[in-house]
């Protein structure tokens, strides 16, 4: 069960009381980024490390009730293997923007130009209003 996440709905109190709750946050920047590294053989820890840092930044937003959706372990590891065949940037796109609800897009996108402020990576960020 994950009462927080998005599309979820709590169990009922009945159902619930036959289950043990355990909470867990994610990693630790440092450690998810040696999971990085182990699920995709990628060696380049700082970009692995900022991939990280973004995915840290929008889960604190999301926690803040800032963004709808949180950004998991696996969609990073989904991130980090479309690294293979594209620009980290077009990668985030294609993995991450792409997916997102519409009112997520922007946010998301800005944290990510913060720790990516290459121009490439921001000028493949631009965003166009999708119906």
């Amino acid at each position: 069960m994950n009462p927080d996440y998005s599309g979820t709905h709590r169990l009922n109190a009945a159902f619930q009381d036959r289950f043990v709750v355990v909470e867990m946050d994610y990693p630790k920047i440092k450690d998810e980024v040696k999971i990085l590294a182990q699920k995709t053989g990628m060696k380049d820890e700082e970009l692995l490390t900022k991939m990280v840092k973004v995915a840290h930044e929008t889960r604190k937003e999301f926690r803040n009730e800032k963004i709808t959706v949180t950004f998991s372990t696996r969609k990073l590891i989904f991130w980090a293997e479309m690294c293979r065949v594209f620009t980290p940037a077009k990668a985030f796109k294609y993995a991450v923007l792409n997916k997102l609800p519409k009112e997520d897009v922007k946010p998301v996108m800005d944290i990510a130009s913060i720790i990516f402020p290459e121009p490439e990576f921001r000028n493949t960020l631009t965003y166009k209003e999708r119906d």
